[in-house]
């Protein structure tokens, strides 16, 4: 699967993590199948990973679009949960910040980009050494 979700409940987060070539398409399932799970609650944080994803060339046209589309879904979140995208990568971390400039005002929420776990992790209130960080470093860890 090219976009998978694990909730955490525990922590209060869903974990999201985005591999190889994704469409805009497969993202907004994604996030739709998430919403409809027995499992979630719209003040959990999210912990998107995009470590291991690709870009295409596309994925910028569709960026705007996805924002869009989106938008409606980012309303079931609560304005105290926020988004951490970790994006290491120059190219995510610049589309994601576009993307973070794009929803700015549009969702209930924040989001922020970070290039390290560790960062991401603090800005959703993940202590290092915590129980939740270690699981975050298992998944990271983890072969693809």
């Amino acid at each position: 699967m090219p976009v998978d979700f694990e909730i955490c409940r525990q922590w209060n987060f869903v974990w999201v993590s985005l591999r190889g070539d994704v469409t805009g398409a497969e993202h907004v399932q994604s996030f739709v199948d998430y919403s409809r799970h027995p499992d979630f609650d719209g003040a959990q944080h999210v912990l998107m990973n995009l470590r291991d994803f690709e870009f295409r060339n596309v994925f910028f046209k569709e960026l705007m679009g996805l924002a869009t589309e989106l938008q409606s879904h980012y309303q079931m979140r609560a304005a105290t949960s926020r988004t951490a995208i970790f994006a290491p990568t120059d190219t995510a971390y610049g589309m994601s910040r576009m993307f973070q400039s794009m929803t700015e005002g549009n969702t209930p929420s924040r989001v922020g980009v970070f290039r390290t776990m560790d960062e991401a992790m603090s800005f959703i209130d993940i202590t290092p050494t915590s129980p939740a960080s270690l699981w975050v470093e298992q998944h990271l860890s983890a072969p693809h």
